[in-house]
Formats: structure tokens, sequence, C-alpha cells
């Protein structure tokens, strides 16, 4: 049998490791908790921090026959650690230095900028004077980002000074020396979208609708938190194909041509732009559960073939399903989590395809920063949107979560 390493084992991945077994792998899962959610499911658990690549690489040395290991990858923000275990066990992946454009927001940028890649305007800054000329250039209105981060941390809009100053302070708890983006702000029509390389050739699937908030409660900015998602996405088959085309145009200038990718894109009204792009599926939510659910594809099974050195089945990514899959990720108010009820009978609402709490009893919900903190999502399926939103409201009146102020 085959073996995988997947890094990274958080509850959004348990899925994963169900699907990767179904698909006759043995699945290895590293995490730097000894409590990891996958590690209840996987064949062989290593406690690694999912940054510490010399512990992997050396377990896979050491136990590559034993085992055979064909393969390693990641479905989170650690495709920098996949890339540098590969390339040092000779297993199948990009090169680290295409890892680290695609996970670092200034060098990915700078690289679009080179090769025409449309893109929000950007500049890059290092101190508080540079942050205001930048902030001026673009009107006194944008979003600040630290080079490096995930979940949107340290990202947030501002429109005056003193947030901008308070905006990049944060933004370097994230970047360290590396920097701080301003960039412009653009409005329009969020989409994520997926892709994966096989011997050369990239194929494009499974993209979906996002939409954020980036006030909560209303006139407080915070980053932008994604509420709601809509899978397939309502973009015509003309756009579908611009939006893959560009994905595969800005992945092949970071270097990235093997293996999956996935994007943020907007559609503002200059044009269809990518935010940022990433040598991994997009979101491990849309990817295993809301693109199986709405269109019978299978990602997951497709990128552990492809990393495992296989033959990519192209009927893994090609839609043979007409449903709809949404995905709400409801703001619950901030305070004390008291009680929570009736969470496995919401699971058994006819249409309801799975919910996640990443909250429990005794939990205290703090003001809501950026999508890391987000409580909970709840996805479900319909032949439409208005049926599968209508479970949705019966699977919410059915949970009850009772939270005290403090």
């Amino acid at each position: 049998m085959k073996s995988l390493v997947m890094i990274g084992g958080g509850i959004q991945q348990t899925r994963a490791v169900e699907l990767l077994k179904q698909s006759g792998y043995h699945v290895i899962i590293t995490d730097k908790s000894p409590a990891a959610p996958c590690f209840e499911y996987a064949d062989e658990c290593v406690i690694a921090d999912g940054t510490d690549a010399e512990t992997i690489i050396a377990y896979i040395l050491q136990n590559r026959a034993r085992l055979n290991i064909v393969g390693v990858f990641t479905l989170v923000n650690l495709t920098t650690t996949a890339a540098i275990v590969a390339n040092a066990c000779g297993l199948p992946g990009i090169k680290p230095a295409a890892a680290v454009a695609g996970q670092n927001k200034s060098i990915m940028k700078r690289i679009f900028r080179e090769k025409g890649i449309p893109t929000p305007d950007f500049r890059e800054v290092q101190t508080k004077q540079e942050a205001i000329q930048a902030f001026e250039a673009f009107g006194g209105q944008a979003f600040v980002k630290p080079a490096t981060s995930f979940g949107a941390q340290g990202t947030r809009s501002v429109s005056s000074q003193d947030d901008l100053i308070a905006a990049v302070e944060e933004a370097q708890k994230f970047s360290n020396y590396q920097g701080v983006l301003i960039e412009e702000e653009v409005t329009g029509h969020f989409i994520d979208l997926n892709g994966i390389y096989y011997r050369g050739r990239f194929h494009g699937f499974g993209i979906v609708d996002s939409y954020f908030t980036t006030e909560y409660p209303a006139g407080c900015p915070i980053s932008p938190i994604e509420t709601y998602v809509r899978c397939p996405s309502e973009v015509d088959k003309a756009t579908r194909d611009t939006l893959f085309k560009l994905l595969e145009e800005a992945t092949r200038a970071l270097g990235i041509d093997f293996g999956p990718v996935g994007a943020d894109a907007i559609m503002t009204d200059r044009g269809p732009m990518l935010i940022e792009v990433a040598p991994r599926l997009h979101g491990a939510a849309s990817s295993l559960y809301m693109v199986p659910h709405s269109q019978g594809l299978k990602p997951v099974k497709a990128v552990a073939d492809v990393m495992a050195g296989g033959v990519l089945d192209l009927s893994d990514i090609t839609p043979n399903l007409d449903m709809v899959c949404v995905n709400e990720l409801p703001l619950w108010q901030p305070g004390l989590i008291t009680n929570i009820e009736g969470y496995e009978e919401a699971l058994k609402v006819p249409g309801i395809v799975h919910i996640f709490l990443h909250k429990k009893v005794g939990d205290i919900i703090e003001p809501y920063r950026n999508s890391t903190m987000i409580p909970c999502g709840m996805f479900a399926e319909g032949a439409t949107e208005q049926e599968a939103l209508a479970s949705l409201a019966i699977a919410k009146e059915t949970m009850k979560v009772t939270i005290e102020a403090i």
C-alpha cells in the first residue's frame, strides 16, 4: 500500500483523511498538537510543528521503505514546508522558492506586476511615514496587509491615518522584517478557484462565490471575514475560462507548474483581478464538502494521485452533478458560550452536509478580528440555492447556542 504524508491535522482536514483512505492510501498526519483531530482517523501520527521541516524529513527518511511513502502535501498554509520536505526526500513537489513566492504576498505581487498579471495596485512599506505616503497615494482608502499571514490575520481596510497606523502596527506582528503592503481597495464580486497541474498541463476546476463582511458590528472595521460561500459560482462560462487562464498565468509566473493551485479573485469594474494564489487547494471546506456535493468532483483524490506520482483521473475533476451547496459562517455574539444543544439533531436535518463547531461550551468568543475566529460553519445542499438555504434555516433553529455577555 502507498503512504501519503499530509502536513496539518486540524478539524477541517478530518474529512480529507477519510477520503484518502477510501482511495486506498495509508495516511500519515503530522501536526504539532498531540490532540490534533486528524490523529483519530490517521494510520500513522507524527507530532511535529508544521514549520519543522527537519523533523518531517527525518521521519520520512527513517520510515520511507517500511511504509512505502510516495508523497507529501498539505491542505493548509504550510506549502513551503511541504515543498522543502518533498525536495529533500526526492518526492514529487514544486521548488521551495516557488512555494515561498506563493506564500509571501510581497514577492508574489512583485512578480504579478512584472509579468502583467492583473492585481490590485500596492506599495511595500517598512515605516509609518512610508505607509502614510502610500495611503495618501491611494486616496485615503486602502487595505493594509502583512507580507505573510493566513485567515486575513493582520489585514484591514482603513480610511483614516489613525486607523492606518494601528493597522500597520498589527500587520507588522505577522510580517516581521518582511514589511507591510498598502494595497488599493477594490470592490466587486469575490471568487475562489482551484486548479491542478499534471504532466505540465493545467486543469481548472471547482470555482465558488465568496462573500465577506468588513464590519462587525456595523461601523466597526475588521479584517475581511468570509460569511457565505456558494458552489458552483454563478459566473458565466466565459468568465470562468478567463479566471482559470489568469490562475494558470499567475502560478506559472511564480514557478509553480506541478500539483494543486488555488486563488482568491475578484471581478471589478476594471475586469478580473487576482488577489493572491497558493500552491494548494483553495479552502479545505470548499474542496472537501462544497465542490464534491455540488458538482461530484473529487479534488482530494486528484491531488493525492498527482502528489503520489500517479495518474490524474480527469473524471475526478469533471462535473457530474448539478446541485448547489452553500456554506454559512455565522458570527455568534461575543461572550462566554454556556450551552450548545441540538447539534446532533441539526446534522440530521435533510440537506445538511456538515456542521463544523470550532468553539465549545466554556470557550469565549472574542470580538472578531479575522477569519480564524469564526466559531461555526454550516454546509447544506439542494437542487437550488433556496432549497439549501431552507435546510440551513431549519438547522439553525434546531441547534441552540447560549452565550453570556462578559
